[in-house]
Order: structure tokens, then C-alpha cells, then sequence
């Protein structure tokens, strides 16, 4: 949602930018990986493994909304 949004108050189109897919899809496998680590006894190296994908996947996606946010609108508009 929060990429749709971005997009969309920062006049661009509109469209799901493959670095939102690596995003969308590295939160979902950092998430199993820290259920199986509960299901584990909270095993560190599941765990590790969930902080590292979350980071790995989550900040190129940061980075990505982060130059949107500090640049004007593209479309000219105001906001």
C-alpha cells in the first residue's frame, strides 16, 4: 500500500516496481523464517536468518521510496 501511495501523491503512474516485489516477497520469507524459529525454541540461527532477509529485502525498497520522497512531484503539481 505504501508504494501505491508514494506513486500515486508523487505523480508517478501507478505500478508495482520490481524492487517492491523483492520487498513483498523477502517479507514474506523472512516472516516463515522467524515462525519456524518459534516453532524451533526460538532458534538463533533462524532468527538471524529473519533479521538478514528482512534488511536484505526492506532496504533497497527503503532507499527506492526514500528518493521519491525527497524529490518535487514529477507531474508539476503541487503536494
Amino acid at each position: 500500500m505504501v508504494t501505491r501511495v508514494t506513486h500515486g501523491h508523487s505523480g508517478r503512474p501507478l505500478y508495482f516496481p520490481v524492487v517492491a516485489w523483492i520487498a513483498f516477497v523477502g517479507m514474506q520469507t523472512a516472516a516463515l523464517a522467524r515462525i519456524a524459529a518459534g516453532v524451533h525454541y526460538e532458534s538463533p540461527a533462524l532468527l538471524l536468518a529473519s533479521a538478514i532477509i528482512f534488511v536484505a529485502c526492506f532496504a533497497p525498497w527503503m532507499l527506492h521510496n526514500g528518493a521519491i520522497y525527497l524529490q518535487a512531484r514529477i507531474d508539476g503539481k503541487a503536494g
